[in-house]
């Protein structure tokens, strides 16, 4: 989350030369394990004010 209070984390290896979707594969996981809900709502405040102001906002706190 924005706050740092919700974080989830995980890592995959493999070949460098399947790093493309070893990347797909990582980001369904997280998103799996909770990532999706963290990144609507992240989605959903920047619909409502704005990029800018989220990001100052972070910055500020």
């Amino acid at each position: 989350s924005l706050d740092g209070q919700r974080l989830v984390t995980d890592t995959i290896t493999g070949a460098a030369i399947d790093a493309e979707q070893l990347g797909k594969d990582l980001a369904h996981r997280l998103r799996s394990q909770g990532a999706q809900t963290i990144l609507d709502e992240i989605f959903a405040l920047v619909e409502r004010d704005g990029l800018k102001k989220v990001l100052d906002e972070q910055t500020n706190s």
